[in-house]
């Protein structure tokens, strides 16, 4: 059962917003442009740079940020069930789909609206950062980032201001949290707790999205371990080996999701849960393979 709560200004706003770019067609382009620097992908394809190019340790506690947020963010979502702006009323159109070539009325599918993803996202990716290196210039930065997304995702029709609103401060507030437990306990120890945080949700939620994120966080958390225990690979200060491993760790990512995506499907399986465990259990193999297995090249070659 999904909600279709809104204050009445939120739409008035998006509706405002959506006249703006009937007026001029090009800024239907530089929103969709700003809205990627929210999406999970880009931040974890920067953070992996971190990770496996310039410091391991640093990378890793602003993969653990954007992840624990993201699986926050959906389990909210599941729990308000808010459905987007474009399905709750007809004046408003979407603009990008946040999942094309299917159902875009299925809010299970394309996802709930509250709190926002993205903006959830690129603000804790911020709020990491600044609390890392504490440089005015970055943080403003991130604060114009943090805000155009924001208003590309209501510009766009997929998410209402307060959901925007709310996003920004979950960022926040997971980060913070997140920050404290990383310096005062076992990083196991953290692991662990998020993981339990997930697998309760695994009980109520039902979008792709929370189980993805499920996965992705199992695959990191195993993966990272098993790397740091067998491999325990170095960084390196070529900034050419630094794109190169990058670049083929995102190759690798996308080979064994294609791969198990292509498996999984010859899978008949009629029950809702399975699907969505399979899905996990994708994104999960997928993630300890780029964080797990990958590093063992970087003793190899062109990429050490």
């Amino acid at each position: 059962m999904s909600m279709a709560f809104r204050f009445e200004w939120e739409s008035v706003l998006i509706l405002c917003l959506q006249e703006l770019i009937a007026k001029w067609p090009f800024m239907k382009g530089l929103f969709i442009f700003f809205t990627y620097f929210g999406e999970p992908v880009f931040a974890i394809a920067v953070v992996g740079f971190l990770y496996w190019g310039y410091k391991k340790e640093w990378g890793r506690y602003l993969i653990l940020c954007v992840m624990g947020t993201q699986l926050f963010t959906n389990m909210l979502k599941n729990t308000f069930l808010r459905i987007r702006p474009y399905m709750a009323d007809e004046r408003i159109t979407c603009l990008k789909a946040p999942e094309s070539q299917t159902d875009l009325y299925d809010p299970y599918v394309q996802g709930f609206s509250f709190p926002s993803g993205h903006s959830a996202c690129i603000s804790s990716f911020a709020a990491a950062l600044h609390l890392h290196l504490k440089n005015k210039r970055v943080d403003l930065v991130m604060f114009i980032l943090t805000f155009l997304v924001g208003i590309s995702r209501i510009a766009l029709g997929v998410h209402y201001p307060t959901d925007v609103l709310a996003g920004i401060l979950l960022g926040i507030v997971c980060v913070s949290l997140i920050g404290r437990l990383y310096k005062k306990v076992k990083i196991e120890t953290l692991y662990l707790l998020i993981l339990s945080v997930g697998i309760a949700g695994t009980l109520f939620c039902r979008s792709e999205d929370f189980f993805s994120v499920f996965g992705l966080s199992l695959g990191f958390m195993a993966g990272e371990r098993f790397e740091e225990r067998f491999i325990g690979f170095r960084n390196t200060a070529d900034p050419i080996r630094m794109l190169l491993r990058t670049a083929i760790g995102a190759a690798i990512f996308l080979a064994v999701d294609l791969s198990c995506k292509s498996l999984f499907a010859r899978i008949a399986a009629d029950q809702e849960m399975i699907v969505l465990l399979l899905r996990s259990l994708r994104y999960a193999l997928s993630c300890f393979a780029v964080m797990g297995l990958y590093p063992y090249l970087f003793s190899y070659g062109f990429l050490k």
